[in-house]
């Protein structure tokens, strides 16, 4: 209900604004984003009304019945200060990065000292939008919202219409939310024409605007899942469209032209009967559509135990596991001071599909990638279908290995897979192809098969019997040292010299010292991994760190700081 106060902006009614906060809580987008585990569209439909309230302005006094009639309150009602709205907008456009733009607009429009409230979101956001102008090809990044990205079914037209961004998953659920955004329009369009005016017409079609907008969002292609390519999540789209309907719906009286405050009702007064059971028919419908959503989400669970994890992954809406996804023997590897990774196989090598995957962690993460990123892969997908060649060293050599691993397995293929930092190979239970994928790593020199888990069929790589590490000195005679190491930094004693390799794309922002002695880059022989000229052992330091990152961290700490002071410093006055 975080809509509450912002909706003070729209009516004094207490009536009006709780059934505009009800409304906003079992919204199409909101359900359903929640439903589908899109934690970014969640967060931008709750603190979307935040940011709209303060680009509307201070809201109006309100009414009271005094001995000379109904006049305006002598306390101005609160309403969003520029802390709190710069805030909401820094987890909106966090969220959604498409929106820092239109709400530069909006607070344009309210006046041009109010764009200082974008100035914190636009700094967080600065890496994302050089990212863009720099890679041409991460522009659908704009359509995307962050975290991770999944296939899902989508909705037609007519219920994007509603508001609803995917297809929803049973009947009960497909009325529900119909009623909600179906009645949202209803309401609208009975206001636009009581009203007949410009501003009602203008929020209105800018409403179908929006929608029309995310539905034509939600065929661009935005990254990978697996094999397919996922399609953007344009919920914050339909939360704006929808928050436009409210809008319309809730001042059917404010568009209508003005009347003196002595002839108008006090805040409190007493309401029609009419209106009041019209109130509450409608409050009756949202929590009718709302309980029944939540009826169908736990009916369309299945039991756990009875669907591998794998398959449940790969749901589009979010389900309990009964167990990891990740076996106990590659997490012990992900946790050691090697820092293992673990390479996911999934396909049918007997009709030349193999799916490779890389995880560092327990799985996809919602944290683990950007929008920018997830574009660049895509691109870079669709560049290697057309051309039969990738352009990143990295991906190239990766996806060649596990391919040859499953089809012509040798021992130059298990080496490969090692210098990748792959410490366990897991073949999902319930992945298409798993026996031909089985047979193939069977006959393998070099893995070792731990056997059969509740996650799947694991095998553990062990060339020549070494064990694969994130970071390691290989010497001149061709001995190879293991070094400890966390997924970014190194910090330890090393008893080895010779050429120090990283399992990580060649960059310069890697940077290595030996006793505070700065390493010199080299080429690496496999064409992609960071290396460096270690010609002393000693105490080594590796860290990661571009030459803007500091900067950067420094203006957006700056910005937070001030904004949330800013919050603050409203709230105690108040």
């Amino acid at each position: 209900m975080v809509a509450w106060i912002p909706s003070r902006s729209l009516s004094a009614s207490l009536r009006v604004r709780f059934l505009a906060s009800l409304a906003w809580a079992v919204a199409p987008a909101l359900v359903l984003s929640a439903t589908h585990g899109v934690l970014a569209g969640t967060l931008a439909h709750i603190v979307l009304p935040v940011v709209a309230a303060f680009c509307v302005g201070s809201p109006q006094p309100l009414l009271v019945a005094g001995a000379s009639g109904v006049e305006p309150a002598p306390l101005a009602p609160r309403g969003i200060n520029a802390g709190c709205a710069g805030l909401a907008l820094v987890i909106l456009s966090c969220c959604a990065p498409w929106t820092l733009p239109v709400a530069a607009l909006a607070l344009a429009w309210r006046s041009r000292r109010s764009l200082l409230v974008a100035l914190p979101a636009l700094t967080l956001l600065l890496p994302t939008y050089a990212s863009i102008l720099v890679h041409p090809a991460a522009w659908p990044a704009l359509a995307s919202t962050s975290g991770g990205i999944h296939a899902y079914t989508r909705a037609p037209s007519w219920m994007a219409l509603i508001g609803l961004p995917a297809a929803p998953s049973s009947t009960l659920e497909a009325v529900a939310l119909g009623v909600v955004g179906g009645g949202a329009v209803l309401l609208a369009a009975v206001a636009l024409l009581r009203s007949r005016s410009r501003a009602a017409m203008l929020t209105f079609c800018c409403a179908l605007i929006a929608s029309a907008l995310a539905w034509g969002a939600s065929h661009v292609g935005v990254g990978m899942t697996g094999a397919s390519v996922a399609s953007a999540w344009a919920s914050p789209a339909l939360s704006l469209a929808f928050g436009l309907l409210v809008i319309l719906s809730t001042r059917m009286r404010s568009v209508q032209p003005a009347e003196p405050d002595s002839q108008r009702a006090a805040w409190d007064a007493s309401r029609p009967f009419v209106l009041r059971a019209s109130g509450a028919l409608v409050a009756i419908a949202l929590l009718g559509s709302g309980s029944a959503v939540s009826v169908s989400a736990v009916a369309g669970r299945s039991n756990a135990d009875e669907i591998p994890t794998f398959t449940m992954s790969q749901r589009e809406t979010v389900s309990a596991l009964s167990s990891p996804i990740v076996s106990a023997v590659a997490s012990q590897a992900q946790r050691s001071t090697r820092a293992g990774r673990i390479l996911v196989l999934d396909g049918d090598p007997t009709t030349d599909t193999v799916n490779a995957t890389l995880w560092r962690g327990n799985g996809p993460s919602l944290t683990a990638s950007t929008p920018a990123i997830h574009a660049l892969t895509l691109a870079q997908a669709r560049n290697g279908a057309a051309t039969g060649t990738l352009n990143d060293p990295a991906t190239a050599s990766l996806a060649q290995a596990a391919y040859t691993l499953v089809v012509y397995p040798d021992d130059a293929t298990v080496q490969t897979l090692a210098a990748h930092d792959i410490d366990t190979i897991l073949v999902p239970l319930g992945a298409s192809g798993s026996v031909a994928l089985t047979s193939g790593l069977d006959r393998a020199a070099g893995l070792e098969k731990v056997g059969d888990t509740n996650s799947g069929t694991v095998w553990r790589l062990r060339p020549d019997g070494l064990t694969p590490a994130r970071v390691r000195v290989e010497s001149a005679s061709g001995v190879t040292t293991p070094v400890g190491s966390s997924q970014l930094r190194v910090d330890g004693d090393v008893q080895a010299f010779g050429t120090l390799i990283l399992a990580e794309r060649a960059d310069s922002g890697w940077h290595a010292w030996v006793d505070g002695v700065a390493l010199t880059p080299v080429a690496a022989a496999d064409g992609w991994s960071q290396a460096f000229d270690m010609p002393t052992a000693g105490h080594l330091t590796v860290t990661y760190s571009a030459w803007w990152v500091i900067p950067w961290r420094i203006a957006a700490a700056v910005c937070l700081v001030v904004a949330v002071a800013s919050a603050l410093s409203a709230w105690r006055k108040r």
